[in-house]
């Protein structure tokens, strides 16, 4: 199947059929889109609500409905956490390097992010035990069958030494 341009082509048939088993597309959201069309069905079974979508041509307002929904779903916030044994009595400001090249272990572990931009590590709120290195990254939609697009999304790299140990926390939205 041929990728269509999502701000060029408001899928129909088999392709909207793809669009709408999208995970994030919930059946009390199918059914909203069904009365935004002013289908009331007494039954909202799928084998009743598929067919009448299927066969019906989306305005461009429901279309837009469908990609905020399916968009909501992959922009939520992720946060990965772990600790990491530290053996130096330094200030952690000191002894972070002031940037990591986040394209080059990015490009070197495979994956489909593009750093746009990346800002040095600096201290949080002024605690020289606890710094931040702010980011952003790019990347295509693969998740579904039916577009590609860009999407980018903003993370952060923050180390804090606690006691003996340092916790890192990456909050990111891909």
């Amino acid at each position: 199947m041929e990728k269509l341009e999502v701000n060029k082509h408001i899928p129909f048939g088999a392709t909207l059929q793809d669009v709408l088993n999208h995970p994030s597309l919930t059946d009390s959201k199918l059914r909203s889109l069904l009365r935004m069309k002013g289908v009331f069905l007494e039954d909202y079974k799928d084998n009743e609500t598929y067919p009448l979508l299927l066969s019906s041509i989306l305005s461009p307002y429901e279309f837009e409905f469908i990609k905020e929904n399916i968009r909501g779903k992959e922009v939520s916030q992720k946060i990965s956490s772990r600790p990491l044994a530290w053996h130096n009595n330094e200030d952690l400001i000191k002894v972070v390097p002031d940037k990591i090249n986040l394209k080059e272990i990015l490009r070197e572990a495979g994956s489909r992010h593009k750093i746009i931009s990346q800002s040095n590590f600096a201290p949080v709120d002024g605690d020289q035990n606890k710094v931040r290195m702010q980011f952003r990254c790019q990347t295509n939609n693969y998740n579904s069958g039916w577009y590609r697009t860009k999407n980018e999304y903003d993370g952060e790299i923050v180390i804090e030494k606690v006691k003996d140990c340092i916790f890192r926390s990456i909050p990111t939205h891909f």
